[in-house]
């Protein structure tokens, strides 16, 4: 049946993620440093999020309190990537893309869909959590891995911070893996909030030295949109008001959105600085 069939394609979907975007980065941090690969890959454990440091200790805190503080702004970008036209001459493009971007969109609802709270739990795991985890491995952690192991010349420590190795080098890595990452979705009317987003992790990681900030906070973002889908559809209003919120009649909370996550993120930076 239909269950049976969305069930096979989560299944799909997990054994994609980790052949794809797990295993990958760790079998190539497994040979380029062999036992550090952890750290190699911003996975180490020695700043816990436990220890003594209060700013520690808030930062994984404040990381989801900004990407859910950020929701109604990222509506608000991808209504504005959404009304890109093209020129006459390239109507077809747009057409195919925008269908494209339909199929995609029923896809992810289907997959959203949960009867109850154990499916949903389902869902979070295998559309929030584990492509989370997996996508900061190759965008951030193999991508930052790489580059910095071919800089590592200019280094006497090849697994110091990545400020101190290089900050140009920072800046464009940070764009490019932003730029990869939001191309691999396939979504061109989604791609300008992605991109965003994807450089946010990509400061976060440098700012932290940690790949734990970035996957708690592309987690949340994914599991906040799962979960208040839910919501909405078991409360009976319609789902589709959420992707709106922040667009038309809330425009200033989308707006307001975006200037609070601005700020926010000058802030979050500060009490990184001090972990």
């Amino acid at each position: 049946g239909g269950g049976q069939s969305v069930a096979a394609l989560k299944w799909l979907q997990v054994g994609q993620t980790l052949s794809v975007f797990v295993l990958p980065p760790i079998l190539c941090a497994l040979w380029w440093y062999k036992k550090d690969w952890k750290s190699a890959l911003g996975l180490s454990t020695k700043r816990s999020f436990s220890d003594s440091d209060l700013s520690t200790k808030w930062s994984a805190s404040a990381a989801v309190l900004l990407i859910i503080l950020a929701s109604p702004g990222i509506s608000l970008l991808s209504y504005w990537n959404q009304s890109i036209t093209f020129p006459p001459c390239l109507a077809e493009l747009e057409s195919s893309l925008r269908a494209m971007e339909d199929e995609a969109a029923d896809l992810i609802l289907l997959f959203a869909k949960a009867d109850n709270v154990e499916i949903l739990a389902v869902n979070v795991f295998v559309m929030a959590i584990l492509p989370a985890f997996g996508e900061e491995l190759t965008f951030r952690g193999l991508l930052f891995t790489f580059f910095k192991k071919e800089n590592s010349k200019l280094s006497t420590n090849k697994l110091d911070g990545f400020s101190k190795l290089y900050t140009l080098n920072s800046q464009l890595i940070i764009w490019f893996s932003a730029i990869l990452f939001s191309a691999v979705h396939m979504q061109f009317f989604g791609f300008i909030p992605r991109m965003l987003l994807g450089a946010l992790f990509g400061y976060v990681y440098v700012w932290s030295g940690s790949l734990w900030l970035p996957i708690i906070m592309h987690a949340t973002n994914n599991a906040f949109a799962v979960i208040m889908y839910n919501v909405f559809d078991w409360c009976g209003k319609d789902p589709a008001t959420l992707d709106n919120f922040g667009t038309g009649d809330t425009l200033w909370v989308g707006i307001l959105s975006l200037i609070l996550t601005a700020v926010g993120i000058y802030f979050f930076r500060l009490l990184l600085r001090h972990r």
